[in-house]
């Protein structure tokens, strides 16, 4: 029961279902995208670099099965490559320096330093963040068109009548175009930070 491929499939599974569930665009779903992590980390720091790498291939697998080829393949860049290296460095260790001298003590273990790990994390979320703009369009009509419609079904719909109190449509057009263009660096931030927080809750 204690195998790393028996717990990476797990990690796998639950992770790749509540990756799905955000799909619905609800907000309980939105809540859960911020511990869609957390299940590989488990299994990864908990159990090593393989049940990483089998939760990762397990959620990608899953997840092309349930949505579509092409949202496997957004995992895989999302979730589970990202958190397999991260598990896999994490996870480096070297004996130290010996502690007391010639005393005979055993050496310290001297792990990969946390600083590396944030900056690797901080190119990954750079990475991802420039390869999902090609997933919502390869021209600036159809990139904005496809980020519009994500923005009315995780976020205007759930306002009475499509917008915040106190504000038109016509208004809102100005704030839709600054959320668009913010959106790349800001999901960015927010993946680095949900990878951090994830990542800092399963050590």
């Amino acid at each position: 029961m204690n195998s790393p491929f028996l717990i990476g499939i797990g990690a796998g599974l639950v992770s790749a279902v509540l990756f799905a569930s955000t799909m619905t665009g609800s907000a309980l779903a939105m809540m859960l995208f911020y511990i869609t992590a957390l299940p590989g980390f488990l299994a990864g720091l908990g159990w090593g670099t393989t049940a990483a790498i089998t939760a990762a291939v397990t959620g990608t697998a899953l997840t092309a099965v349930l949505l579509a080829p092409l949202a496997g393949l957004g995992y895989f860049l999302t979730l589970g490559l990202p958190i397999a290296i991260l598990c896999h460095l994490a996870l480096l260790a070297r004996p130290g320096n010996k502690t007391g001298g010639d005393s005979g003590q055993a050496a310290a273990m001297e792990w990969y330093p946390p600083g590396r790990i944030i900056a690797w994390t901080a190119l990954m979320a750079g990475g991802v963040a420039a390869l999902s703009v090609p997933l919502f369009g390869m021209d600036v009509e159809t990139y904005r068109a496809n980020l519009q419609q994500i923005l009315d079904k995780t976020f205007l719909n759930q306002l009475p009548g499509g917008t915040p109190p106190g504000m038109s449509k016509e208004q809102m057009g100005p704030v839709i175009e600054l959320l668009i263009r913010a959106l790349p660096a800001a999901s960015a931030i927010v993946w680095l930070a949900i990878m951090l927080l994830n990542m800092w809750t399963a050590a």
